[in-house]
């Protein structure tokens, strides 16, 4: 395994601002098909309490519910500049391994540990979540809880337990990840947003309950600062903070501070892989 990289602050800022590229890029995508969607995770706390990226932080993520997913991702078939970027999920790459989507910067290098071996486009890029509607009913959450555990079986990466990450491995390799990914999807995804009350989202990989919210905090948009343009957040983001970050205006001690993603290799003006892989044809 490569060295990792320890960003400096310039380095840092140089990425949240590529990143933000990017997210302009997404914005006008989702606001020419009446797309919507939101900042999410640490993106929406940094909006909220800084009015832009956490100055620590070195991703930026969204939330689409559903359906807004899913549209999105069939209008970048004509709408995203694909000579610049790429949409990059299991069905536009073979090897990938994740079960949400990332738009990537063509023109850019990031290697991590995670994919350091894989033959995917490695790339700065942001993250684009599917929320879906968690059911009211027992037994349904119960199936639905199983189904989201397969559909993280496709990513073994972020499986913490030994044995599950030894079941998961075997599932993935008898039934392939795609036919994994299809069948627990369906489950997921047949409970619509406006009968439930709760929206989760299905892709993270920390457990259920930090992944569940009311679905009355996401009924309405509100536009905050984010770094040099109005996004979108949940009309309820207080709510959204409060539950996942408690007192979220308050900054953490240093110690406790995200360290941030595993990153081996940067570079934010061109893709040194594909050019090294041109000059060995």
């Amino acid at each position: 395994m490569s060295n990792l990289i320890e960003l400096d602050t310039k380095t840092r800022r140089d990425l949240q601002l590529k990143q933000l590229e990017i997210l302009k890029v997404v914005d006008k995508i989702c606001k020419k098909n009446n797309i919507e969607y939101f900042l999410a995770y640490g993106t929406l706390l940094g909006a909220i309490r800084h009015q832009g990226f956490i100055p620590w932080d070195d991703d930026l993520d969204i939330f689409m519910t559903f359906d807004n997913y899913n549209k999105f991702v069939k209008v970048c078939e004509n709408d995203l500049n694909k000579e610049r970027y790429f949409l990059q999920n299991l069905e536009t790459e073979k090897n990938y391994y994740l079960s949400f989507s990332k738009v990537r910067d063509l023109n850019t290098t990031l290697v991590e540990t995670f994919n350091e071996t894989l033959d995917i486009n490695k790339n700065v890029y942001i993250d684009i979540f599917p929320l879906v509607g968690y059911p009211n009913k027992k037994y349904q959450r119960v199936l639905f809880k199983i189904s989201r555990a397969f559909m993280h079986s496709v990513n073994i990466n972020i499986i913490n337990s030994k044995f599950l990450y030894f079941i998961f491995r075997i599932v993935v390799k008898i039934f392939g990840k795609k036919r994994i990914l299809k069948m627990s999807t369906r489950y997921c995804t047949k409970f619509h947003p406006n009968k439930c009350d709760y929206l989760c989202s299905v892709c993270d990989g920390d457990g259920i309950e930090s992944n569940l919210y009311k679905s009355e905090w996401y009924s309405k948009i509100k536009y905050v600062k984010f770094e040099d343009i109005k996004a979108p957040v949940p009309y309820n983001y207080d709510e959204v903070l409060k539950k996942t970050y408690n007192d979220y205006m308050k900054l953490p001690p240093i110690e406790l501070r995200s360290k941030g993603h595993c990153i081996i290799e940067l570079n934010l003006e061109k893709n040194v892989l594909k050019e090294s892989s041109e000059n060995k044809l």
